[in-house]
């Protein structure tokens, strides 16, 4: 596809995705009848109902000599349109082109959260591509997670400062109720970890503040900000308080207020990975491998193995859960789709007792009884069959 730009003129073009993708490789060429290097801005938008507007949002700006290219890497929803929206900078003087060459990517695992319950051993993990592909899988288990629930709770209204006025759609005034949050923490040794915040969706429609301090019992103050996953807290030995405070016009969100949760992570170092084995029928006896080579309506059944319950089951203190990625990309390591990985700790297996498996002494298996003048030897196993 060929788009002709002129100097602050825009160009939109809209492609509908097909399903199964979940990425569009965008190749750009920048052609023109002279050898002048030009500025371009690309903006490629997918809108998607229910998810916020910078989801599915690439922005790219490009200074380009004539015959030269420029790549995108462009998430998209699947089953949606895309827009891309070609602009070239007013100050870029001359008529020129931009050749588009367009490929979808995609493995068909949604955007839905893989979870693996406890000790559960081995975890599906279907795919429905529509493209062809050769592509690469990769699990990262990176924080362990401990959820407190709150300890106190107070609610309160707040002052006239805080009075939502009349409007015809809300009759008023309203004021505004504020709730706080006591959380109790512990820890038998120091410990660095993370306050993550309450919930991982929004709350900000009809929630607001989640401010939270948190006080160790020698009165040190070790955090006073609203909760950041990227900013590591130096827990010290002994009781830690944690006070977050929340607000809210609606009385009826009070009560959930009072119930949210703080979720305290823990970094994995190094993450832990799980093993992949690239088919159903292979989960037993065959190899373990992180490449795949998807056909397009040939679907895909990866087992996950549980190959670091030992490992977890010794983390002190003990999460919750543990929270990582599995992350698809193509052999140039770029990025397909990355799915949240959520897995629940279960307990180190019990050490079989070889003595309780040979048959004792004198002792011979019960024989199932057969027809007259015959007999049969299969042993009760109890293995459904």
């Amino acid at each position: 596809m060929t788009v002709e730009l002129s100097p602050a003129e825009m160009q939109r073009v809209f492609l509908a995705v097909p399903a199964g993708v979940e990425r569009m490789h965008l190749d750009v060429k920048h052609t023109a009848a002279d050898s002048v290097a030009r500025r371009f801005f690309i903006q490629a938008f997918t809108p998607s109902a229910e998810s916020h507007q910078g989801r599915f949002k690439v922005d790219e700006v490009a200074w380009v000599d004539e015959g030269e290219r420029f790549q995108m890497n462009i998430p998209v929803q699947a089953g949606g349109v895309t827009e891309l929206a070609l602009n070239q900078y007013f100050y870029s003087h001359g008529e020129t082109a931009l050749e588009l060459d367009m490929q979808w990517v995609g493995v068909g695992a949604g955007h839905g959260t893989v979870t693996m319950e406890p000790n559960q051993g081995w975890l599906p993990v279907e795919l429905n591509p529509t493209v062809d592909g050769e592509v690469n899988v990769e699990t990262s288990l990176e924080q362990a997670v401990s959820v407190y629930l709150p300890k106190e709770t107070t609610d309160f209204y707040d002052d006239e400062r805080s009075v939502l006025p009349p409007t015809p759609r809300n009759p008023g005034p309203k004021k505004e109720r504020r709730v706080r949050l006591s959380y109790a923490l512990e820890f038998k040794k120091p410990m660095i970890a993370a306050l993550l915040g309450q919930q991982d969706y929004d709350l900000s429609d009809g929630i607001r503040g989640g401010r939270v301090m948190a006080v160790h019992e020698s009165g040190e103050v070790l955090y006073n900000q609203c909760p950041d996953g990227d900013r590591p807290i130096d827990f010290q030995k002994g009781k830690t308080t944690v006070i977050a405070d929340f607000a809210a016009f609606r009385s009826g969100l009070v009560d959930t207020i009072k119930t949210l949760p703080l979720r305290v992570g823990q970094p994995i170092k190094p993450a832990k990975s799980l093993g992949v084995r690239p088919h159903f029928r292979g989960r037993f006896d065959g190899n373990t491998s992180s490449h795949l080579s998807l056909k397009a309506g040939r679907d895909v059944m990866l087992m996950l193995a549980d190959t670091v319950v030992g490992a977890m089951a010794k983390l002190e203190p003990k999460p919750d859960y543990v929270v990582g990625e599995m992350t698809f990309s193509d052999d140039e390591e770029n990025e397909i789709v990355s799915l949240p990985l959520r897995y629940f700790v279960g307990g180190i297996a019990v050490r079989r007792d070889e003595s309780r498996s040979q048959t004792l002494a004198g002792e011979r298996p019960q024989k199932r009884g057969g027809k007259a003048g015959g007999s049969d030897d299969r042993v009760e196993t109890g293995v459904c069959t």
